[in-house]
């Protein structure tokens, strides 16, 4: 085998492999942020519907109470459904992305819903 010909090859190879790496991590990166932010979100659908199934029965005023906690989560509350037994929060959030914004990506609206219901207790079977 020739070897002047192949000297250099592995530099191209690893500056290659850097090069593929570092396009690969900005995204990586957006990607926890936009995991971490829907389960902060969910959090706060699943507080924002608790508070207001909380005030239903203390005969309080419900959608307050869901758009306070669902703040104090980070999150806005955008809709608030009250039934007989249940109680569904739909919040929304933007995350703060660090590398979309530059590629000329728009950023996603994230929503989660959370609901709280009333079961009967005394009819549960654990």
């Amino acid at each position: 085998m020739n070897k002047i010909h192949e000297k250099g090859s592995v530099t191209i190879f690893t500056l290659v492999f850097i090069a593929l790496l570092l396009l690969f991590v900005p995204v990586i990166i957006d990607a926890g942020i936009l995991l971490n932010t829907h389960a902060q979100l969910q959090n706060a659908a699943d507080a924002a519907a608790l508070a207001a199934m909380q005030e239903f029965f203390l005969g309080g005023n419900c959608e307050t109470a869901a758009k306070t906690y669902a703040r104090l989560n980070g999150a806005q509350l955008i809709e608030l459904k009250i039934g007989e037994d249940h109680v569904v929060a739909k919040t929304r959030k933007v995350p703060q992305l660090i590398f979309v914004n530059h590629f000329g990506v728009g950023t996603p609206d994230l929503t989660a819903l959370g609901k709280a219901e009333v079961t009967d207790v005394e009819h549960q079977t654990f």
